[in-house]
């Protein structure tokens, strides 16, 4: 077995079984795979996306309301803020 790789970002040889090394293989692997999702980043994704999927369907709702176009920040405090924050503690209920 080859107990030393080449780092792809300094052109160092490397230790397999180091930090480093264990990193550049599974970055490696992850690559050659098509950039397949592993099972641990994909739970992380489903419980992420139901908590903030809320909140921006309620920004977007709020958008819409105070018929706000292009850029607008959506700071606490703000018009924006304000109403996104009432429809999402609507949409908690």
């Amino acid at each position: 077995m080859v107990q030393t790789i080449i780092n792809p970002s300094t052109g160092r040889q490397v230790n397999v079984y180091g930090k480093l090394g264990q990193q550049i293989l599974r970055n490696y692997q992850y690559q050659s795979a098509g950039g397949k999702n592993t099972r641990r980043s994909k739970s992380k994704l489903r419980s992420k996306q139901g908590k903030s999927n809320k909140w921006i369907l309620s920004v977007k709702e709020a958008r819409k309301q105070l018929g706000v176009k292009g850029f607008k920040a959506v700071k606490k405090g703000s018009p924006l803020y304000n109403r996104a924050k009432q429809i999402h503690t609507q949409m908690k209920r």
